[in-house]
């Protein structure tokens, strides 16, 4: 059978162009390249403000970091906030700013700042030492 795979104990049938399997593509008319292109990654600072501390408010913050596939740091620091620097595509940073303003129940996020960071690259999402 040409053009067909086994997948899971089923066949199914690949899409062949007229053309042939290696017939080379022509680059569309919007002049768009045919690879998806890759979501930049960008790098935010929050600066978490209001009852924060004592109330589990980092590790909520790392699971919801880490669920949503970002990478970067929470800690304490010493006025009282929360300090967040997460790393990510623009649109799951903004999920994660959703995530902050709510905070786990015990907390009272009074208010949530926002600014540009530089990329570092980070490889997980972790909780830091006060600073």
């Amino acid at each position: 059978m040409r053009g067909a795979f086994l997948y899971n104990r089923k066949f199914f049938r690949r899409e062949v162009s007229k053309a042939g399997p290696h017939a080379r593509r022509e680059p569309p008319a919007n002049g768009m390249s045919l690879r998806r292109r890759s979501r930049m990654k960008t790098a935010r600072l929050y600066v978490v403000e209001g009852r924060v501390q004592g109330v589990g408010f980092r590790m909520f913050v790392e699971g919801a970091a880490t669920a949503l596939g970002l990478q970067g740091y929470v800690c304490n620091r010493r006025d009282g906030s929360v300090e967040v620097c997460a790393e990510g595509d623009e649109k799951v940073l903004e999920r994660l700013r959703a995530e902050l303003e709510k905070g786990p129940s015990a907390s009272r996020v009074m208010r949530v700042a926002e600014s540009p960071a530089p990329l570092r690259n980070y490889h997980a999402f972790s909780i830091e030492a006060t600073r």
